[in-house]
């Protein structure tokens, strides 16, 4: 496995996600996004901050991914949603095997991963107090986008 001076890894998202969620699927369509922090100001998918990644071979660097694999029939579609983790040493794993299913648009998937996204923060760490660091820094940068979200608001009255 190729690995660059910033330590990303040259990798295919698609074949990482098809190796390591359980019930990966592209039959009608689906997505990878690396997920960077919460903000937990908004309870959608937008709450899951991180950039959508293309296709082939790229490089990933350490950190938590989220797969929508699109099931199901034409009609009634399935979404089925994974956070795995791409660890510092190149190793993956998945972390919620209690998949999140949601059938059609919708709903309240998000929220339900935050738990398992700030699990998967902890297990990119590395050490414990790079863990707590990390899982420390999350807080803040929800408390500030808060913060933002609440001036905005008072600017607007």
């Amino acid at each position: 496995m190729e690995r660059n001076e910033n330590g990303a890894y040259l990798l295919n998202p698609n074949e990482i996600a098809g190796e390591h969620v359980k019930k990966y699927t592209r039959y009608n369509g689906g997505w990878i996004k690396s997920v960077e922090r919460l903000d937990k100001s908004k309870t959608n998918g937008y709450s899951l901050v991180g950039e959508f990644l293309k296709s082939g071979l790229q490089w990933m660097s350490p950190g938590v991914y989220l797969d929508c694999s699109k099931g199901g029939s034409r009609k009634n579609q399935r979404n089925v949603y994974t956070v795995f983790a791409l660890r510092e040493d190149g190793t993956v794993i998945a972390l919620n095997d209690d998949t999140i299913v949601e059938e059609g648009r919708g709903g309240d998937w998000a929220v339900r991963l935050w738990p398992v996204v700030e699990r998967a923060f902890a297990a990119v760490g590395g050490s414990d107090e790079r863990a707590a660091l990390l899982a420390r820094k999350a807080e803040i940068e929800n408390e500030l986008a808060e913060i933002e979200e609440k001036l905005r608001a008072l600017e607007r009255s």
